[in-house]
Parts: C-alpha cells; sequence; structure tokens
C-alpha cells in the first residue's frame, strides 16, 4: 500500500508542472458584445457576424504581414471551425478590426439552411497566423447565429410556378435608348410649338428672301439681253418699263402696272410708311428719272421734237448698268435690315 501511495505521489510530482504549463499557454477572450447584420438573416442572404471584445494581445505585431490589409487583418476562413460548417453556411471572408481600446471581428457568411449555426471556439492566434509558442493561444467562441426560414415566415406549402421575366435577357439597353428617345422627342416638340410662332415667321422671311433674289435676278437678266435686241428706242424704252414696273410690283406689293410714271416715287414712299433710309431713298428718286426719261422716249416720237425722242450715243448701255446698280442697291438694303 506504501508503494502504490509512492508511485501515485511520483506521478503527480512528474505530471504537474506540465499541468501547469498547458493552462498557461491558453486562454479565452473577453467578448464584449457580438451583434448579427442584418437582426433576421434568410437562406441564401449575406450576413456579418460583428464581435467586439478585449485583449492585451497586439494582433497586428505579431500577425503574418502578408495577412494584414487596409481593412484590417484577414484571418484564415479554412480553419476547422469554418470549414465544419460548409453544409449549412459558406463564410465568405473574416477580418479582424483595431480600435483604440478594442478588437472587432466581422465574420462574412451566407447561410444555405435555415436553423442555428454553432461555430465551433476556434484559436484567434492561429487564424491570424501567428507563430505558435509566441504567446498563448486565445480561444473565441461565436454565440449561435439563427437562419429564418422565409417560407416558414410566409406559411408558405408549396412552392410558386415559375414567373417568366418581365424583360428578355439582355434588352435592357433598348428599353432605356427608347426610354431616352422618348423624352428627347418630347423635349423637342415642346421647344417646336412654344417657338412655333418664330418658326412659322423665319420661313415666311426666309421664303419672301428668295422671292425678291429671284425677282432681281431675273429683271437684271431680262434688262441686259435689251442690248442685244435690234429694236427701236422707243420699243427698247417700253419694254424698259415693263420689265422694271414688274419688278416693283413684285419688290413693293403693289401694281405698278396702272400708276402713272410722275407718281412712281410718291408711290414708294407711301408704301414703305416714309421709311426708306437714304441710300434706297436716293436709288428710288434716280430711278424714278429713268422712267421718266424713258417716258419720254416712247411717247414724244409723234410730237413737234420727235426728232430728239432718241437716246444718245451710249445711253442705253448707261441706262442698263444703272438699272442695274440700282436693283442692287434696294437688294442691298434688304439683306442688312
Amino acid at each position: 500500500m506504501k508503494a502504490r501511495n509512492f508511485f501515485v505521489a511520483l506521478a503527480l510530482a512528474f505530471l504537474a508542472p506540465k499541468l501547469c504549463i498547458i493552462h498557461a499557454q491558453t486562454d479565452s477572450v473577453e467578448i464584449l458584445q457580438q451583434a448579427l447584420m442584418p437582426k433576421e438573416v434568410y437562406v441564401g442572404d449575406e450576413a456579418q457576424i460583428r464581435i467586439t471584445f478585449q485583449s492585451p494581445v497586439d494582433f497586428f505585431a505579431l500577425a503574418s504581414p502578408e495577412c494584414i490589409t487596409s481593412d484590417g487583418i484577414s484571418l484564415d476562413t479554412t480553419i476547422d471551425a469554418f470549414t465544419q460548417k460548409e453544409q449549412s453556411c459558406t463564410v465568405v471572408r473574416a477580418i479582424l478590426e483595431r480600435t483604440e481600446f478594442s478588437y472587432t471581428l466581422i465574420v462574412t457568411l451566407i447561410p444555405w439552411e435555415p436553423g442555428d449555426i454553432d461555430f465551433a471556439a476556434f484559436d484567434l492566434n492561429s487564424a491570424c497566423h501567428i507563430e505558435q509558442g509566441e504567446i498563448r493561444a486565445n480561444f473565441i467562441d461565436i454565440q449561435n447565429v439563427t437562419v429564418t426560414s422565409l417560407a416558414k415566415k410566409l406559411s408558405a406549402t408549396t412552392l410558386r410556378n415559375p414567373a417568366s421575366p418581365k424583360l428578355l435577357p439582355g434588352t435592357n439597353y433598348i428599353l432605356w435608348a427608347a426610354i431616352v428617345g422618348i423624352l428627347i422627342f418630347l423635349i423637342l416638340m415642346v421647344l417646336f410649338f412654344v417657338h412655333l410662332p418664330d418658326f412659322v415667321k423665319g420661313f415666311a422671311d426666309f421664303w419672301e428672301k428668295i422671292g425678291f433674289v429671284r425677282n432681281a435676278g431675273g429683271s437684271k437678266r431680262q434688262i441686259k439681253k435689251l442690248l442685244a435686241k435690234k429694236e427701236t428706242d422707243a420699243q427698247f424704252a417700253e419694254e424698259w418699263q415693263h420689265i422694271m414696273r414688274r419688278y416693283l410690283e413684285y419688290r413693293f406689293s403693289v401694281k405698278f402696272n396702272s400708276i402713272a410714271t410722275n407718281r412712281i416715287y410718291d408711290t414708294i414712299r407711301t408704301t414703305t410708311g416714309d421709311l426708306l433710309s437714304a441710300d434706297r431713298d436716293i436709288a428710288v428718286e434716280e430711278m424714278h428719272s429713268l422712267f421718266i426719261r424713258t417716258d419720254y422716249i416712247r411717247y414724244a416720237g409723234g410730237s413737234l421734237e420727235g426728232q430728239s425722242a432718241e437716246f444718245s450715243l451710249g445711253e442705253k448701255k448707261e441706262l442698263v448698268e444703272k438699272t442695274l446698280l440700282l436693283i442692287d442697291a434696294l437688294e442691298k438694303e434688304e439683306e442688312s435690315k
């Protein structure tokens, strides 16, 4: 009996130091708070477990530099505590952050089945890739996480028939392009109707200007052709008057065919409201003098002074050139308005 007690005492004396060393090399961190975000997690949702704890260990000083990122220490997600739950969830990532007085462990996971997820306690040192023997082990135990069944919450007992897609895959850009096109069209229509009077007036003014240009160009061509015709001075003067009266009729919208020559100048001033500029007034006055001259050539042939009712040498050419200049003067004045 004494011999057996001796051997037991000897064994205890040998193993006691070993047990003290093992106890000294293990510890558990002091968890201050654990939160689940969002608070209600469903199957397939991404969730975060945020665990705040205090520890005197400087994990950032001891962790492998390869694991330290701008967000914190990236933990090893292949540890047994995480891989043992692969059937019920997938741990996407785990980050250890440090605040001024505490640490926060953020575990991001995606659950695959409803119920409680109970992670086994794991050594934070090993997860942070801290070499064994440098410090004592720091175990952390995550509280159970409950995953809610959406079907149970909605009291759904049967699966619904699959719904057809509202849009064909890859056609979103067509829808957005159509919406943008419709908006642009509506904006243009509003602008068009707001500025419609301006558009109508602008188009009318443009068309009127085209008419003035064509009228002036056609009259100038006819005046030039007079020099090539073989006709008497009276015929030349008569045709010149017909051409110029048609030109003035279109230009001022007045029937000049029935207006006497001595009233042409006054008629133009009355039509324009006596608002002729100085250059246009001079041009009209000089054109009026040409009407008087051609009238004299036309009707003085049968009078006692009929022998002098002819154009002098080169006068017809001068008459044509001056007429062209007067037409240009009237049209240039219109362009500058």
